[in-house]
């Protein structure tokens, strides 16, 4: 998506490109601006170096870290031909940023980690993501027996994969011991691929919804069975807001302070991530004790709250940075 950004403004409508650039220098110059906040990696095209400003990027996650990833998981080599090719651009584009902006922002030390391997001198910053307490709160909607739900932008690659390892890989063994169990898909654009799991009896897939928060919290168990991605998974953090037991892959929980057996059930393999399944199915004093533990978690380390006062400080500190090289 990124690189698609890049290519498309800068290469197939440069004038476009070259328009953009120019109404952001005249907004700073004749506005006085004081610092630039760019959202994103396909947005920091348009910043011009020169202007002299200082600048923050929040790129949330590191492309170059889920490119590689991607690649490691491709087996056709076409596709690996074509991820390579991917990963060596996006490289490229992160390795620059460091040219422009004073800092850059990321939601996980992990992907901090890969963009500090890249450059030279970067200044960087984790600030994790955070839920909404209230929004995603818990109530007293009883769980369906045996429903287990997935949430997450269905025509997004990892999310694709997430859901079809779990069908293909993961829910038989699930079935085999538990033959009722039923499975929701839950999110937008869910591919070919996905639409046709709902041949599989006991699978459901919604496509887009109004409110997520009613398939979840009519859920017994929340899973994120990701196997490529980076950056912190919102979904995690809304599910433990509205006191869900979880299991996920080592992966979903990337850049998340939490522990297998304390906030989440953690499983690498299919019949170990089916096991945990069964086992929280059957098990409601241990559903009760994860959701406590996993709602006092976000509760205390992962409001937006205790993030937004995290980037505050940061534009801050950017900011005296700044006005004291200037006035030497």
């Amino acid at each position: 998506m990124h690189l698609a950004a890049h290519f498309e403004t800068r290469y197939r409508h440069a004038g476009y490109y070259r328009s953009i650039r120019k109404r952001i220098r005249e907004l700073c110059i004749h506005e006085r601006i004081d610092l630039i906040h760019v959202d994103l990696l396909a947005m920091t095209q348009y910043v011009d170096r020169q202007l002299n400003i200082p600048a923050i990027v929040d790129l949330h996650d590191s492309m170059t870290l889920l490119c590689q990833r991607m690649l490691n998981a491709e087996r056709d080599w076409r596709k690996r031909v074509f991820a390579y090719l991917g990963l060596i651009s996006v490289k490229r584009l992160e390795r620059a940023l460091e040219g422009t902006f004073d800092l850059i922002v990321t939601n996980s030390p992990v992907d901090e980690q890969v963009i500090r391997e890249l450059s030279t001198k970067p200044r960087t910053l984790t600030i994790t993501n955070g839920v909404d307490m209230e929004y995603f709160a818990p109530d007293s909607t009883l769980p369906e027996a045996d429903k287990i739900v997935f949430t997450g932008v269905m025509d997004y690659a990892p999310n694709e994969d997430a859901a079809l390892y779990f069908v293909e890989d993961i829910f038989p063994l699930v079935k085999a011991k538990r033959p009722q169990a039923q499975f929701w898909i839950v999110g937008s654009g869910p591919s070919r691929r996905v639409q046709a799991l709902t041949r599989i009896p006991g699978v459901h897939v919604t496509g887009k919804v109004d409110d997520v928060r009613p398939y979840v919290r009519s859920a017994t168990i929340f899973v994120s069975p990701l196997r490529v991605g980076s950056g912190v998974k919102n979904k995690i953090l809304a599910a433990m807001a509205m006191e869900k037991a979880i299991v996920a892959t080592p992966l979903s929980i990337d850049g998340l302070d939490l522990a297998d057996n304390r906030e989440v059930l953690l499983a690498q393999d299919p019949q170990s991530f089916a096991d945990k399944v069964v086992r929280l199915l059957v098990d409601p004093e241990e559903i009760r004790r994860l959701g406590t533990n996993g709602l006092d978690c976000v509760r205390s380390k992962y409001s937006w709250g205790a993030m937004a006062k995290s980037l505050e400080s940061a534009i801050h500190s950017v900011a005296a940075s700044t006005a004291q090289r200037t006035a030497r």
